[in-house]
């Protein structure tokens, strides 16, 4: 992760790139940024108060129990995150699969839907702690290795297909 390159925000030695901001960031820096992003999907969405993670996405749910011992504690709150989303809308338009998780439902609210599982990863990392992803089966792998290469080659290109499957309530 760390490399020669210099954080945006402060000069510091960077820690991690973001290619779809064309930033790099020093951990404190990519930190404060993550928190902030989806506390601020959280505000956005008049979630006041604090965060209950439910226990549906291993990674999603650990980083959600990160925050709220910080000082959040809402009602359930779906740790899905952007893969899950993503994969959803992908399975849904190449294998006409109806998504079995929403964004938004009655009780459940998805604040991770823009956050990458590698994301988490580098946060549980740059605090010292080693995370593992969750496990798919075969054809989920294939379709997420198709989006993370759509990813490579168009940074936000995963979080624009689940931002489309929001418009057209796919998902």
């Amino acid at each position: 992760m760390e490399g020669k390159d210099k954080c945006f925000e402060c000069g510091r030695a960077s820690y991690i790139f973001y290619p779809y901001l064309r930033q790099n960031l020093c951990r404190k820096h990519f930190q404060r940024l993550l928190m902030k992003r989806v506390n601020g999907i959280l505000a956005s969405n008049g979630i006041r108060g604090g965060i209950k993670p439910s226990k549906d996405n291993r990674l999603g749910r650990r980083f959600l129990s990160f925050m709220s011992k910080r000082g959040r504690t809402i009602t359930p709150v779906s740790s899905n995150t952007l893969e899950d989303f993503a994969l959803a809308v992908g399975l849904y338009f190449l294998f006409d699969r109806i998504p079995k998780i929403r964004i938004k439902e009655v009780n459940a609210f998805s604040p991770l839907y823009t956050t990458s599982e590698d994301e988490i990863i580098s946060f549980f990392k740059s605090k010292g702690r080693e995370p593992r992803p969750l496990k798919r089966n075969k054809e989920e792998e294939y379709v997420l290795d198709f989006l993370r290469g759509l990813e490579g080659r168009r940074p936000g290109g995963m979080i624009s297909l689940v931002k489309m499957g929001i418009r057209l309530k796919i998902i």
